[in-house]
């Protein structure tokens, strides 16, 4: 019967082993460009883990201006693009967006967000945006924004925003 299982085992790690040889791994993520944008509202979902309550997909996303001071205005849009480079070409990885803010305060509750994050999809090899639109006065917080994107429990990328009063 030990016999038995130890086939049974070898089995299993050999007929698994040429899938893992093809699993997705993700060897850094370069940030591309960085700045203000401009881009179309195209659907809104809920998104109960952001302070807001949602998130947008985007369309016609484009650089305005390259910089990484931004006026706390409300329709002004920021962010970057990025690039997942990996060993697959096309597959789709999950990763963390991590926003630190300096603090702001939720309308619906009594607590101050200082931190949000969520997981999304990124293909390795296709550019990928993400941003942050002023909607909403209590967003118009001054101070150190960083967006991270994090895989495997790992910062892989951050960039810094300075957000200032105009």
């Amino acid at each position: 019967m030990r016999k038995f299982l130890l086939v049974i085992v070898y089995l299993a790690i050999f007929a698994a082993s040429p899938l893992m040889a093809f699993a997705a791994e993700v060897k850094n993520i370069e940030i591309i460009e960085f700045g203000i944008y401009e881009a179309k509202d195209i659907n809104k979902a809920k998104a109960g883990t952001l302070a807001s309550g949602v998130n947008y997909q985007l369309t016609d996303i484009n650089l305005v201006k390259k910089t990484d001071r931004i006026p706390a205005t409300l329709g002004t849009r920021f962010g970057m693009r990025y690039l997942v480079r990996g060993n697959l070409e096309g597959q789709t990885v999950t990763v963390i967006h991590r926003k630190l803010v300096p603090g702001f305060k939720q309308p619906a509750k009594d607590t101050i967000v200082y931190q949000e994050e969520y997981e999304t999809e990124a293909s390795i090899g296709n550019l990928r945006y993400w941003g942050y639109t002023f909607r909403e006065e209590w967003e118009l917080v001054p101070g150190k924004w960083a967006f991270q994107i994090v895989y495997k429990g790992n910062i892989l990328a951050e960039k810094t925003f300075i957000v200032y009063k105009p």
